[in-house]
């Protein structure tokens, strides 16, 4: 083994363990998102009621995006490492490249996409759902 290759390996081993060592994390929380009758709750953060809502939309079934009225009722919903790093520039990133904040990256929360959805439409009243 050579050294660039030992390094590179000791590289990926260590975000490995950082990648789960935060999912451990995140998993003690409990209940990480809460879709019901009130509206999308993520822990820590308040209540985002459906009246606040647009649209979801489903983006390349892997992330869901909840569209809000208006950019300032929705919380920024990110993995909890990048959320720490500055949350108003993830606001933004996330607003331009999904028109949200309010993002769920279904493999960062355990959940597929199809179950957000089906969720979505039994709570929610009939808020337009693109998936």
């Amino acid at each position: 083994m050579t050294t660039s290759s030992g390094v590179l390996g000791g590289g990926v081993l260590l975000l490995s363990v950082m990648f789960w060592a935060q999912q451990l994390r995140l998993r003690s929380l409990g209940c990480l998102l809460r879709i019901d009758a009130a509206g999308v709750t993520v822990v820590g953060e308040s209540t985002v009621p459906w009246r606040d809502l647009r649209k979801v939309e489903v983006v390349r079934r892997r992330i869901v995006a909840f569209v809000p009225r208006s950019a300032d009722v929705v919380p920024p919903i990110v993995p909890s490492g990048l959320k720490r790093l500055n949350p108003q520039r993830t606001r933004e990133k996330l607003t331009a490249r999904f028109g949200s904040s309010l993002v769920v990256p279904t493999s960062a929360y355990g959940v597929s996409a199809e179950e957000i959805v089906h969720a979505v439409r039994t709570y929610s009243g009939g808020l337009p759902v693109f998936d």
